[in-house]
């Protein structure tokens, strides 16, 4: 009997599960999919606390719209905005096994970093990952000191 119906097979151009071809662009789809819906809650709940009367109070004092978005909105949203886009990122480099099976033949980090694992070592492999580690935890410290000065004001 064939098992080409049970296992994922790799076709040119996208990968066979179950009777259906999943091509680059499904696959990116759904990651976008898988984020999105997290990220709209994060931004979502920074919108709910937004106060719409700072924007009136900035229309008031002659502000266009576009300033009020620029020094308005968009500082006050900010915050959610870089939450959810820090999220996706570790959303999408911690669910390793979802970017492999979906991805195709399209290389992200992860699998590039993964199949040269595989394949044999090199020293490119572990400067890639300095080169993403080092800035993750710079970007902790910064939010951290951002933290406790916030707390202290």
């Amino acid at each position: 009997t064939s098992c080409e119906g049970t296992r994922d097979t790799v076709m040119s151009g996208g990968v066979r599960t179950a009777g259906t071809i999943m091509t680059d662009s499904h696959a990116r789809s759904n990651r976008l999919r898988l984020a999105l819906a997290i990220n709209l809650v994060i931004v979502a709940v920074q919108v709910y606390n937004f106060d719409p009367v700072l924007e009136d109070a900035a229309r008031d004092c002659g502000a266009t719209t576009w300033e009020v978005y620029r020094h308005v909105t968009i500082p006050l949203l900010w915050p959610g905005i870089f939450s959810a886009a820090i999220f996706a990122f570790l959303l999408s480099w911690g669910n390793f096994y979802i970017t492999y099976s979906l991805a195709g033949s399209t290389r992200t980090i992860p699998t590039f970093i993964f199949s040269g694992i595989a394949v044999g070592s090199s020293p490119l492999y572990p400067a890639i990952a300095t080169v993403v580690f080092i800035p993750g935890i710079l970007l902790v410290i910064l939010a951290n000191r951002f933290r406790i000065r916030a707390a202290a004001a």
